[in-house]
């Protein structure tokens, strides 16, 4: 099953979106990812909306076979607020220094 890590998290994706900060967290991490497919999307849909990619999140989190883990996810994760704001940061992060 796909997670992740196969999607080459950087040590800040994995510090920030997922609380990984030592080997320890790393390896209590991919216990849990290992749980779950459900579980293994939902992340990756995470990491994409950190990204700033939300269409790419909406799409792993479409995969989720648990209809209500599922909305709950969608609805945490694709609000319209949430959205235009990972749209502002990115377009932030794109400008250039002076602009």
């Amino acid at each position: 099953m796909e997670t992740i890590f196969d999607h080459d998290p950087t040590p800040e994706e994995l510090e920030v979106v997922f609380n990984v900060r030592t080997e320890e967290d790393l390896i209590r991490y991919r216990k849990t990812l290992a749980a779950e497919s459900d579980t293994q999307l939902g992340e990756i849909a995470r990491l994409y909306l950190h990204r700033g990619d939300p269409q790419r999140a909406a799409r792993y989190l479409a995969h989720i076979r648990d209809p209500g883990y599922r909305l709950t996810l969608q609805s945490a994760y694709l609000h319209p607020d949430l959205i235009q704001e990972i749209r502002a940061d990115s377009q932030s992060d794109l400008a250039c220094p002076g602009d």
